[in-house]
C-alpha cells in the first residue's frame, strides 16, 4: 500500500527540497497579499506551474528518476502541466456537478453530523475521479490514455481508498502539528500577518508535492504488474506469430 511517510522520506531527504519549498510558497504569499488582479494572474500562474511540477515529479517517481524533486524547468512544467490538465479536466468538470448535487440534496434535518459526513464522503468519491485520471497520464504522460476507461475501473477503487487515506492522516498530522503553530500565531501575531500567510501557502506547496510522490506509488501499485503482463502476452503473440510463418 501506499505510503505518506515514504512519500515524505524519499521526497524530503533530497538536497534543497525543503529550499523549493520555500520558494515555491513565495508567488502564492504574494497573490494571498496583494488583494490586487496583479495578484490574481501571479497565483493563476504559479498554480498551473506547481500542478506541472507536481506532474513532472509523479513522473520521475514512476520512472525511478535518481532526482524526485525536479529542478527550476519551467519549460518541463509548462508542457507537462498543460498535458495534464487536458487529461484531468472533463474529470474535474465530473466532480464540480457531484458536488453541486451533493450539496443540494444531500441534507439530514436535525443530524449536521451525518450530512457532513456523508458530503465528505461524496466529496472524495469525487475528487477520486480526476486523481484516478491523473495516476494513469503521469505513467507515460499520454493525455488519451487518462480515457482508457478499462484502466480508470481498474484503479478508481484503490485511488479513492488510498488517497481518502492520505486526506485522513495528512489532516490529523496538520492538526497535531499545526495545532501549536496556530495558537502561537493566534495569541501573539494574529491572522493577517503576511508571515502566517507565506508559512500556510509553503505549508500548502508541500501537500501538492507529498500528494504527487503519493500519487505516483498509487499508480505503480495499481498499474504495474497488469502493464507488465500486457506486455508479456503482447510478446507471446509475437513469437507465436513468428513460429506460425516459419511452419
Amino acid at each position: 500500500m501506499a505510503s505518506i511517510f515514504e512519500a515524505f522520506d524519499s521526497t524530503m531527504k533530497e538536497a534543497f527540497a525543503g529550499v523549493k519549498v520555500l520558494l515555491w510558497g513565495i508567488p502564492f504569499a504574494y497573490a494571498v497579499n496583494s488583494h490586487s488582479a496583479l495578484g490574481n494572474i501571479v497565483g493563476i500562474i504559479a498554480a498551473f506551474l506547481l500542478f506541472g511540477f507536481m506532474v513532472t515529479l509523479a513522473h520521475g517517481v514512476i520512472t525511478k528518476k535518481p532526482t524526485v524533486v525536479p529542478g527550476i524547468n519551467f519549460i518541463d512544467f509548462c508542457v507537462n502541466g498543460g498535458m495534464g490538465l487536458v487529461a484531468v479536466l472533463p474529470y474535474l468538470v465530473l466532480t464540480w456537478i457531484i458536488i453541486y448535487f451533493t450539496n443540494m440534496f444531500i441534507m439530514i434535518p436535525d443530524h449536521p453530523i451525518y450530512t457532513d459526513t456523508a458530503r465528505i464522503v461524496c466529496y472524495l468519491l469525487a475528487f477520486s475521479f480526476p486523481v484516478t485520471a491523473l495516476a494513469i497520464f503521469i505513467r507515460r504522460r499520454n493525455m488519451l490514455e487518462a480515457f482508457n476507461l478499462k484502466k480508470f475501473n481498474l484503479g478508481y477503487g484503490e485511488v479513492f481508498l488510498s488517497y481518502s487515506y492520505l486526506f485522513v492522516k495528512l489532516a490529523i498530522v496538520s492538526f497535531l502539528v499545526g495545532g501549536f503553530l496556530v495558537y502561537i500565531f493566534y495569541l501573539f501575531i494574529g491572522f493577517q500577518n503576511p508571515f502566517w500567510h507565506y508559512l500556510m501557502c509553503s505549508l500548502g506547496v508541500f501537500y501538492v508535492i507529498i500528494s504527487g510522490n503519493y500519487i505516483a506509488q498509487i499508480s505503480d501499485e495499481v498499474y504495474t504488474f497488469p502493464e507488465k503482463e500486457e506486455e508479456k502476452k503482447r510478446e507471446d503473440e509475437k513469437i507465436a506469430k513468428l513460429i506460425d510463418e516459419q511452419k
